[in-house]
């Protein structure tokens, strides 16, 4: 058991130097290596979740002009502007972007794991899921009472729409009438804006 512990250790401090002294920091993108124009940078063609890049706003499609003050016309460059910097240091990328130059500052951050890749992805699939649901939705029959309440918030934006219209067409005639009747007669009138959706399953009773 000691020298098991013993072990953990080593390989702990090992992990801890390899993390300090080992590779060098990354921008965390992916540039054009074909055919380009050097002279204006070197294409962004992808940006990297959670990387150095991430956070200083590089886009795909910027073209990286310089880093700090270094020019950069090919990947080669920017490996190149990134040597002898370390974690934490502030670095300034100028870059161009539809034609306008822009100057992004930040600070170097330790390169993302994998850790941290997989959990960007599974939040990229969590809002993929909801958005499917959110389809799903759209593409079945509505329910009477979700027609009604979507019908309820037309009229609250009715106002604002005719004083719209008006702006536009101050002649014009602005007039939407929307009218339901029900069972007057009824001795137990149903909340129709409450009623059960139909694709829901009722809970079954257990005895």
């Amino acid at each position: 058991m000691l020298k098991f512990l013993l072990l953990l250790t080593a390989c702990a401090s090992f992990a801890s130097v390899a993390a300090e002294s080992g590779q060098p920091p990354r921008l965390g993108v992916v540039v054009e290596t074909g055919t380009f124009d050097p002279s204006q940078g070197v294409p962004v063609k992808s940006v990297v979740a959670g990387s150095t890049a991430a956070a200083i706003g590089l886009q795909v499609g910027d073209l990286i002009a310089a880093l700090n003050t270094k020019p950069v016309h090919s990947d080669r460059d920017l490996i190149a502007a990134l040597e002898g910097l370390a974690v934490g240091q502030e670095i300034t990328v100028k870059v161009k972007r539809a034609g306008a130059e822009k100057i992004l500052t930040g600070t170097l951050l330790t390169p993302p794991t994998s850790a941290n890749l997989l959990q960007e992805l599974g939040e990229v699939r969590g809002q993929v899921n909801k958005l499917k649901a959110e389809v799903g939705a759209r593409t079945r029959e509505p329910s009477l009472a979700e027609l009604l309440r979507e019908l309820q918030i037309l009229q609250e934006q009715f106002p604002r729409a005719a004083a719209e219209f008006k702006k536009i067409y101050p002649k014009g005639e602005f007039s939407i009438v929307i009218r339901i009747t029900s069972d007057a007669t009824a001795k137990e009138p149903v909340d129709l804006l409450n009623l059960p959706d139909p694709t829901q399953v009722a809970p079954v009773p257990v005895p």
